[in-house]
């Protein structure tokens, strides 16, 4: 059996994590190390637990309507057990127009998913902090 991982993917850089408890141990081997620990093992748990207003479905073709192309933030999240393996993809997008939500993209099951913007916002700008990535 192994913990979740969760993999950030922005602009060909990828951020891993593993959870360990309760807490989320950034792995990826950086620079800047550990620094932001305690911020992303905030960012996480809180998007995880996250309240989702609503989904609907897509065409792949209709995506770039809500902002979600290749070049948009990704988050893959794994979970493996003896039995099971299970690999998710979500893509974040634009903003919704009210300001309040954010388009996320479930590769999987081809819906998209509105959240509130603040969840998907503070996991780009601990991702920020962390890159040179200047153009979100």
């Amino acid at each position: 059996s192994r913990p979740l991982e969760i993999s950030i993917i922005l602009e060909a850089k990828q951020f891993t994590f593993v959870q360990e408890g309760d807490d989320w141990i950034y792995v990826t081997q950086e620079a800047y190390g550990n620094s932001l620990q305690g911020f992303f093992n905030a960012a996480l748990t809180l998007l995880l637990v996250t309240k989702v207003e609503r989904t609907f479905s897509v065409l792949k073709t209709e995506l770039s309507d809500y902002g979600i192309n290749k070049e948009a933030l990704t988050l893959v999240t794994t979970a493996e057990n003896a039995d099971l393996s299970i690999r998710q993809r979500f893509k974040f997008g634009n903003v919704t127009p009210d300001l309040f939500g954010q388009y996320v993209y479930d590769e999987q099951g081809a819906v998209i998913h509105i959240i509130p913007e603040y969840q998907g916002q503070n996991l780009r700008d601990l991702i920020l902090r962390v890159s040179d990535i200047t153009k979100y």
